[in-house]
C-alpha cells in the first residue's frame, strides 16, 4: 500500500497550499489524487499477485491458511492507499483528528468486537477473515462519506502543469526510498519469526 501510494501523502503535505483556492475545486488537485490512486493500486495490487510464487507457492504446505485467503489482501491494499490519500488530503484541509479517529478508534473497537465473537465461537475463522477486511476497509469509506457530506470534496478542472508537477514526482520518489528502509526496519522481525516459527503452533495453541 506504501508502494501504491507513491507516498504522495508528503507531497500533499508540502504542495497543497500553492493550489488551495475558496471554491474547493484546488486547480483540480484532487483529480491528481484520483490518478494517484487508481494508478499506484493498480501497480501495486498486479506486483503483489505476481509475487503470489515468492509468497506462497515455494513452501505451499507451511503457507496453506496464507494460500487460503491471499486474495483478501488485495482489497485492504486498495483501502489503505485510498485512506492513507484521503487522511492527508483531510490534514491539509485543517481536520487532523479524523483519520485517526476512524482508525485508531473506530476500527480498533471494531476489531476487538470481531475478535471477541469469534474467540466465543459465534463465528467461523473464514467470517471472521472476511469481517476483518470490512473493518479495516471501513476507515477508507467513512472518511470519503464524511469528507463528501462537508462538501470538500470537488472535482474542478485540472489545471496542474508539468512543471508544477515535476517537483512533486521528486519529492515523493525520495519519501518512497525513505518510506521502504522505514518500513524494512520495523517489520524484519515479522519476517525472521514468520521464516522460523510455523503458524500451526499457534492454532493449534487456540
Amino acid at each position: 500500500a506504501q508502494f501504491g501510494t507513491m507516498v504522495f501523502m508528503n507531497v500533499i503535505t508540502k504542495f497543497f497550499t500553492f493550489f488551495r483556492s475558496k471554491d474547493y475545486t484546488h486547480r483540480g488537485f484532487l483529480n491528481l489524487l484520483l490518478a494517484v490512486i487508481v494508478i499506484g493500486s493498480v501497480i501495486a495490487i498486479i506486483s503483489f499477485l505476481f509475487l503470489k510464487v515468492f509468497f506462497i507457492k515455494r513452501d505451499i504446505e507451511k503457507y496453506a491458511l496464507l494460500s487460503d485467503y491471499y486474495l483478501y489482501i488485495v482489497p485492504l491494499i486498495f483501502f489503505t492507499i485510498v485512506f492513507n490519500i484521503f487522511d492527508s488530503y483531510c490534514k491539509v484541509m485543517y481536520d487532523a483528528v479524523l483519520g485517526t479517529f476512524l482508525k485508531e478508534l473506530i476500527a480498533r473497537i471494531l476489531n476487538l468486537g470481531i475478535i471477541v465473537i469469534y474467540f466465543y465461537s459465534l463465528i467461523g475463522f473464514s467470517t471472521f477473515v472476511f469481517l476483518y477486511v470490512v473493518v479495516n476497509a471501513s476507515p477508507a469509506l467513512l472518511i470519503v462519506i464524511i469528507m463528501g457530506y462537508r462538501k470538500q470534496l470537488s472535482f474542478g478542472g485540472y489545471s496542474i502543469s508539468l512543471a508544477e508537477l515535476k517537483p512533486m514526482l521528486v519529492v515523493a520518489l525520495f519519501s518512497l526510498i525513505g518510506s521502504f528502509g522505514a518500513i524494512a526496519v520495523t517489520n524484519i522481525d515479522k519476517i525472521m519469526v514468520n521464516k522460523m516459527i510455523n503458524l500451526d503452533l499457534f492454532f493449534s495453541v487456540h
